[in-house]
């Protein structure tokens, strides 16, 4: 947590300061900011062990795969609003356009090839 990758100042409890020599403490100096790489890490352990479960479902090879994308698009997505680092494309933040491919094209692709399904 060395505060490259930190989110907008909160009131919560569990709101990390950085110190000043990180990225984080100079642009917020002494401030709680929300702790966005732990909330990441959590929806990633998450759906980590949902498709641990699906794995030991009968499927199409690449389904696990491609559900890794979706699933990590959707975590980074939901975290996106609490970040304070982000790029900017006009006035939507650059992360939800990339989320948003990477679920189009995955999602497609499950979709298209029926990956969900039984090994034929």
């Amino acid at each position: 947590m060395n505060g490259d990758a930190h989110g907008v100042p909160t009131n919560l409890p569990w709101g990390v300061v950085f110190p000043p020599t990180s990225i984080a403490g100079r642009q917020f100096p002494g401030q709680p900011t929300h702790p966005v790489m732990l909330y990441e890490l959590a929806l990633n352990l998450l759906f980590f062990l949902v498709m641990m479960r699906l794995r030991l479902r009968p499927h199409r090879p690449g389904f696990i795969f491609c559900l890794y994308f979706v699933f990590y698009a959707l975590s980074r997505a939901a975290v996106t609003g609490l970040r304070a680092d982000d790029l900017w494309l006009g006035s939507v933040r650059a992360p939800y356009v990339a989320c948003a491919v990477m679920i189009i094209i995955f999602g497609f692709i499950i979709w298209r090839w029926r990956l969900w399904e039984v090994k034929a």
